[in-house]
């Protein structure tokens, strides 16, 4: 992005580096490398993304609810990375759903 589009940008948007990699737009493929050169981990990817998620939904109002066990979730497929095991080209990558209707037990039902 030129430093000329930048200037356009709200200053909340423009993006942080994560561990002084740009990883805006960056494929899955590269950033699993990153992961197995340990550049940085799943938990703290996901941080960042939940960061980044708090930083700018107030003006997008895009994001409704951030699974309370995200961290949690990533540490766990952290460790089956140190530990040999990778699920898939998806382990480690935190996954945003859009307009999807929550789990069946998230549900809250009126009593009739």
């Amino acid at each position: 992005m030129s430093s000329r589009t930048r200037d356009y940008i709200p200053q909340k948007f423009l993006m942080d580096l994560l561990n002084r990699v740009d990883v805006r737009d960056i494929p899955i493929r590269e950033l699993q490398v990153l992961f197995a050169h340990e550049v940085f981990t799943c938990a703290e990817y996901t941080q960042y993304c939940i960061n980044r998620i708090q930083k700018i939904n107030d003006s997008l109002a895009a994001v409704i609810e951030i699974n309370s066990d995200a961290i949690r979730v990533a540490k766990k497929m952290d460790e089956e990375r140190r530990q040999g095991g990778i699920r898939g080209m998806l382990h480690g990558i935190p996954v945003l759903v859009n307009d999807v209707r929550p789990p069946l037990e998230t549900m809250h039902f009126s009593k009739k």
